[in-house]
């Protein structure tokens, strides 16, 4: 908007009918999605920690209490870890969604959350909401990516682009240097999810703690599907409508 030719344009354009140009869209209509080793050198680290946990055993740890000691919901969630390192040891799979629009501020949205938490029905009143624990940042390797995350869009501030119009850091803010601070930023401040409800019905064997086969037919229930984005084993590095179409599609043919 510092280009007054643009900035004309543009006010013009809103007050159409209908109305066009940048000012007709909504906040946050503007997002990138990158991937780990374009954000980090130190991508690896974090790739081997997760490998670790799921090497040394200790990966159990981390789950809720009730399931550490069920076999096929710890072999589950070790395989999760394993694809989910891949996944960001890739340079063409996007670990960070970033929304922002004109005049606004933008955060890291972590895609592939490693912690895992739960959603049981209140077993004393089954028709009132469910009773939801989300464990954020229970797998402590989701600071290590959250923290990479947030160095990254420190950097993309101070780009000369971002300058040019400008940007300035209002948060974490420049006092804040080191691991060990911006980790109590992010613990404090950051926002864990996104709008991106799914994962609770996995499409995984059944002894690996799925719900659903690749049929999306549950186990051990004929004649029942689940066709939501529940079905999902983990977040896909994208919004979930169009692979909610996807599901559709595929199950209705």
């Amino acid at each position: 908007m510092s280009n007054p030719a643009f900035l004309a344009d543009a006010t013009a354009g809103f007050d159409e009918t209908p109305a066009r140009g940048p000012y007709t869209l909504a906040n946050s209509n503007s997002a990138i999605f990158v991937p780990l080793p374009n954000i980090t050198t130190s991508y690896q680290t974090i790739i081997n920690r997760i490998k670790g946990i799921v090497a040394d055993g200790s990966a159990s740890t981390y789950l809720p209490a009730d399931y550490r000691t069920v076999p096929d919901l710890v072999a589950g969630y070790k395989s999760q870890l394993s694809l989910l390192a891949k996944l960001l040891a890739n340079p063409r799979v996007p670990s960070i969604e970033t929304t922002f629009a004109t005049g606004t501020s933008f955060r890291a949205i972590n895609l592939h959350p490693l912690s895992r938490g739960t959603v049981r029905l209140n077993v004393t009143s089954p028709y009132q909401q469910p009773i939801v624990d989300y464990r954020t940042g229970s797998n402590p390797i989701d600071f290590d990516v959250y923290i990479a995350h947030t160095q990254y869009l420190r950097r993309m501030v101070n780009t000369t682009t971002l300058q040019t119009y400008g940007a300035f850091e209002l948060t974490p803010g420049v006092s804040v240097q080191g691991d060990a601070a911006l980790l109590n930023y992010v613990q404090d401040s950051m926002t864990f999810s996104y709008m991106h409800p799914c994962c609770t019905a996995a499409m995984l064997p059944k002894d690996k703690g799925g719900v659903v086969g690749k049929d999306l037919k549950v186990h051990g229930a004929a004649g029942l599907r689940v066709v939501d984005m529940s079905v999902l084993p983990f977040l896909p590095s994208s919004h979930l409508s169009s692979v909610a179409y996807a599901y559709g599609e595929k199950v209705s043919i």
